[in-house]
């Protein structure tokens, strides 16, 4: 009998997209995967309403099985910062980022669910330093998205707040590498898995928003008008020689 990874469900600005693998041998390959253009966030807000009709509609459209997801949270609604630890000092990680939250959120840090992630080690000034980032996304957020996601009559599994869903939602069991770029709005990440881990990160600052916003500049339209562009143009496949 084959086996299934969990869902994945990317919830990205523009779109909800649903990925899952199946098991080959020794190996995973995808198995199904769809995406649906869904405007489902406002500023901070989230239209829960929204939401959920989009992830029915992205899971109506592929053949999955199971109920279990595993959800990414958008990169707008993640607070990511980068932080380089002192090698030589003896520190328990979770509690130095659970601090260096408290001292940027100061008394609403409560809020907010914490996680950090190591890159690696580099020297800064002569001496050798830890890598890691920090990453923060409010309760509230958490709630709202884990509801809509059971509202859509899916199990969550839980809520990925420091990597892609889809590339998270099955541990590597082999020493094959996975690279993986992630479009986000107001920047991307280029990240590589390797042994059940992160091997690689380097956040980029570029995203969706720039092409947003250069749709508006070349066009002279309102945001609004740009983004439905984009929503409408930029989630269709390109075919070389075909077109700008």
């Amino acid at each position: 009998m084959a086996r299934n990874s969990l869902i994945g469900l990317d919830l990205g600005t523009s779109s909800v997209k649903a990925a899952q693998l199946v098991r080959v041998g020794d190996g995973w390959v995808p198995f199904a995967f769809s995406k649906h253009a869904c405007l489902w966030r406002t500023s901070d807000e989230i239209d829960s309403d929204v939401l959920t009709a989009g992830i029915r509609s992205v899971i109506a459209a592929g053949e999955f099985k199971g109920h279990r997801a595993v959800i990414t949270a958008p990169d707008t609604l993640v607070d990511i910062r980068p932080v380089n630890v002192p090698l030589a000092e003896i520190i328990d990680l979770r509690r130095f980022i659970e601090s260096e939250i408290a001292e940027r959120h100061g008394e609403v840090a409560g809020h907010f669910v914490a996680d950090y992630w190591t890159v690696g080690e580099t020297v800064e000034h002569g001496e050798a330093k830890l890598q890691v980032y920090s990453v923060c996304i409010s309760r509230d957020a958490i709630v709202s998205i884990i509801q809509a996601v059971e509202k859509a009559g899916l199990i969550c599994d839980h809520v990925e707040i420091t990597a892609t869903a889809l590339a998270r939602s099955v541990v590597c069991e082999s020493d094959a590498t996975t690279t993986v770029l992630d479009i986000g709005e107001r920047g991307s990440l280029l990240m590589s898995f390797s042994l059940g881990g992160i091997s690689f990160c380097r956040p980029i600052k570029w995203g969706i928003g720039h092409v947003v916003r250069g749709i508006k500049e070349s066009l002279d339209i309102d945001m609004e008008t740009a983004q439905q562009i984009m929503v409408d143009c930029g989630l269709a496949p390109v075919v070389p020689g075909q077109g700008q």
